[in-house]
């Protein structure tokens, strides 16, 4: 029997539920990639997969589909909720308190920065320091000299006024042999004093003691008159003011005790000894250290009362004070 006329055996095709001829089968293949708009993935979806896959293509794909909606979701309930609290608070916290920080931490540096400038300028900081530290120390000066002059005033027995100072120192040299003397520079020459007191009624005893003794004395008042040097410099005004305060103590002591001759306050005692501590703190040079030591023997002449011998603590005490008075004129004319 020829080939034509045998007969292809009847196959079928089931796809989908539904049969096909194997000849319609072949159309519909051959006509699928002729055509390239059919969707053959939508053709076999999953929907058309057998229960068993289904159910488990199903399970797999909504455990990794709802993961992704939960952040989709969360993400825009963030950028709700942050949009609607953008308020007063919001820009506290995102504006006022950044720039806060930045101020904050923009002092910090500067500080620290200024810091290290210092360290490394001492000596112009130090510079500056001083010369405030000079102002007001100059000023200070002139207010204490202001308040507190170094002039002192007092009264005085004269025996006699050289043109020349080796002549005076001389005779007063002869004058110590029987009694005080002292030489010191006033105007018009050298004079000789025998005698000192801080009252008018005290020199008038001295003067009539001497004058009793057959000499030829007056008293007088003198002042004794600081440099406008000495005003100039701290460390001496201040000793200079000490001095005088020492010298006028002394002179009161003196009074107190008429010449020596009889016992003086104990409470004056007392303050003359503060006096006189206070000045030797300030004793820098063999003059100061010269004018302390003629008034601590005064002081002792003045505190060793002994009627038997008041003679003698009367001369003692007198060239005593002439000494300290001289070396007080000495120092306010540096």
């Amino acid at each position: 029997m020829p080939e034509k006329n045998k007969k292809m055996p009847q196959v079928t095709i089931t796809f989908n539920g539904k049969k096909h001829t194997m000849e319609e089968w072949t159309r519909r293949e051959t006509a699928a990639d002729k055509d390239k708009s059919l969707d053959w993935n939508a053709a076999f979806s999953e929907e058309h997969v057998p229960t068993d896959r289904q159910t488990q293509t199903i399970v797999d794909e909504d455990a990794f589909v709802k993961p992704k909606h939960f952040i989709l979701n969360r993400r825009k309930k963030w950028h709700s909720s942050s949009s609607k609290s953008f308020g007063p608070l919001a820009t506290i916290r995102f504006i006022w308190l950044p720039a806060a920080a930045a101020l904050v931490v923009g002092l910090a540096i500067g500080l620290t920065m200024l810091m290290i400038f210092n360290e490394q300028n001492p000596k112009s900081n130090d510079t500056w320091t001083s010369n405030n530290e000079s102002a007001q120390s100059g000023k200070e000066r002139s207010e204490a000299v202001s308040k507190n002059d170094l002039n002192l005033s007092v009264y005085v027995i004269q025996a006699g006024l050289f043109g020349s100072a080796d002549k005076a120192e001389q005779i007063a040299s002869e004058l110590r042999s029987h009694g005080p003397a002292a030489v010191m520079p006033v105007t018009g020459g050298t004079a000789i004093f025998v005698g000192v007191a801080q009252t008018d009624a005290g020199a008038t005893q001295l003067l009539a003691h001497f004058k009793g003794l057959g000499m030829t004395v007056f008293k007088k008042k003198i002042p004794i008159k600081a440099s406008q040097t000495i005003l100039k410099k701290q460390s001496q005004s201040d000793a200079a003011l000490a001095y005088k305060k020492l010298i006028q103590g002394l002179l009161s002591l003196m009074e107190q005790s008429k010449n020596g001759t009889h016992a003086a306050n104990a409470s004056s005692l007392k303050t003359v000894d503060k006096l006189y501590q206070n000045a030797a703190k300030s004793a820098e040079n063999t003059k100061a250290k010269s004018l302390l030591n003629h008034a601590r023997m005064a002081r002792q002449v003045i505190g060793k009362v002994s009627n038997e011998n008041y003679s003698a603590q009367f001369l003692a005490l007198q060239q005593e004070l002439l000494n300290t008075l001289a070396d007080y004129n000495d120092l306010v004319h540096p």
